[in-house]
């Protein structure tokens, strides 16, 4: 009865945190969208797919980076996070200025919005304003760049052993392994002792470890293998990190060129899929669930599941569960997207024709303070505030 008593003590506790007001997972920012993806759960592997410019690092960077670090900023009681990131696309330093014009844009209500050509001043005449360096040294901007960099440990190793070992020296340094002698026979045959895991007790119970990696097909290679078996391999230690150690291992996954052809285009086939994972698709049955993201604007898809595409232009992106073990599949939703500020709300339902043209004329507002250069408070029109009012009734209920 060892394994019914211990499966009954997690259910008894995980009900009495829930009647404490504690937490059994970190909650999805898109509450309209929970019953399909609650959130953050602990000992599990989340793999990000979807085709070329349909934001995956971004989304990545929002979902698993941005939004554990802001919600343990603000409860510090229920939870602590610890990201590792290995961003093999962009720098460290890329990374702390996608998350500064983030912050700058959600903390301002919305009314500082920086594009990444104003943040680092790359237009000829057209600085930076002090104003913004001096609202970063404020609160609260000031102490989230803080808690970020004590927070987020960037990995310099690109190979999967490397990348591994970089983690579970975190594991034993925060926390107890246990291992147990077995009797095994080598290769010749002969009984030899060697020692296996048995089991691992974090020091803090209500930290969340998450590993972010963007992407599978930037790795490194390992010693003697090509993309497909280093991928396949750093596949494995992801599920040993989730699985002995409860750890969150996140992976952005290319789709094919495939799934991005001609043919696909003729046929609308702009949804990721399980088989189409570009380098390695053997990952799809180590993850714990596959999320994708589809841009039908990139491929010139002109109306996308009710949603006017040639008013939205590349202001949207369409959220789904590939894959699940727990869970719903394949359900949808439609996000509002703002690639300079890697921002995303939900977008209301397509019938809601009133709020969606106020979205398509504060879209419109973008593209023309753009053009005539006046970026730094661009609108006043609180967009998050908007689409809370479509879908505040659906959030309620979550």
């Amino acid at each position: 009865m060892e394994l019914i008593d211990r499966v009954l003590h997690y259910l008894h506790e995980r009900r009495e945190r829930n009647i404490r007001g504690e937490i059994n997972c970190i909650p999805s920012p898109l509450k309209g969208f929970r019953s399909e993806f609650v959130g953050i759960e602990k000992e599990r592997y989340y793999i990000l797919t979807g085709n070329q410019k349909s934001a995956k690092s971004q989304f990545t960077s929002f979902m698993f980076i941005f939004h554990p670090l802001i919600y343990a900023f603000q409860n510090p009681a229920k939870l602590r996070v610890k990201i590792f990131y290995a961003p093999l696309e962009e720098s460290p330093d890329q990374a702390v200025m996608r998350f500064i014009r983030f912050i700058l844009f959600v903390y301002s209500n919305q009314k500082v919005r920086i594009d990444p050509q104003l943040l680092e001043s790359t237009v000829e005449k057209k600085a930076l304003p002090k104003e913004i360096l001096d609202l970063l040294d404020q609160s609260p901007y000031k102490e989230l760049l803080e808690f970020y960099e004590s927070h987020v440990e960037f990995i310099g190793e690109k190979n999967p052993t490397g990348i591994y070992k970089r983690c579970v020296k975190y594991a034993i340094e925060h926390g107890t392994r246990e291992q147990e002698e077995i009797t095994v026979k080598d290769e010749f045959g002969q009984e030899v002792k060697r020692k296996q895991f048995k089991s691992y007790t974090p020091n803090d119970p209500d930290e969340y470890v998450i590993i972010v990696l963007d992407h599978f097909g930037l790795l490194g290679l390992e010693s003697g293998m090509n993309l497909r078996d280093t991928i396949k391999k750093m596949s494995n230690y992801f599920m040993e990190l989730r699985d002995y150690y409860k750890f969150i291992p996140v992976a952005v996954q290319q789709q094919s060129v495939e799934n991005q052809s001609l043919d696909a285009f003729k046929l609308t086939r702009i949804r990721p899929t399980p088989s189409g994972l570009a380098d390695c698709k053997d990952t799809r049955y180590d993850c714990s669930m596959m999320l994708g993201l589809s841009n039908p604007y990139a491929m010139e898809v002109k109306n996308f599941l009710g949603y006017d595409i040639t008013k939205l232009k590349d202001h949207q992106r369409f959220f789904e569960v590939v894959l699940s073990r727990f869970g719903a599949m394949n359900s949808i939703k439609a996000l509002y997207f703002d690639g300079a500020v890697s921002y995303f709300d939900e977008l209301p339902k397509p019938n809601d024709t009133a709020f969606l043209e106020r979205i398509y004329r504060y879209i419109n507002t973008l593209k023309e303070e753009k053009q005539k250069e006046i970026p730094v408070e661009s609108v006043f029109l609180t967009l998050s505030k908007l689409i809370r009012k479509v879908t505040g009734n659906v959030r309620d209920n979550h």
